[in-house]
């Protein structure tokens, strides 16, 4: 998001990743190793908030869904910002 976007002066990147199985559904804790290997690759380009890096994933949603749990993520998430 750009600072005219977010009310904030520097620009934020905002990453959602969505972790489904194709043939199974994935338990919380397989997510959650998938989370923690992906911030380790991550912060080795990008630094972390450090309170952010290591929460655990949320929890599990019907994938249809998703379309509208990130609108009001987004909603929230630039709330929060300003």
């Amino acid at each position: 998001l750009e600072p005219s976007e977010s009310g904030v002066d520097k620009s934020i990147v905002i990453f959602l990743i969505v972790y489904c199985g194709e043939a199974k559904s994935l338990t919380r804790e397989e997510a959650d190793r998938f989370r923690a290997d992906a911030e380790d690759v991550v912060a080795k380009y990008v630094p972390l908030r450090a309170n952010r890096a290591g929460r655990l994933v949320s929890r599990p949603f019907p994938y249809p869904l998703l379309d509208e749990l990130l609108a009001g993520q987004v909603q929230r998430s630039l709330g929060n910002a300003r």
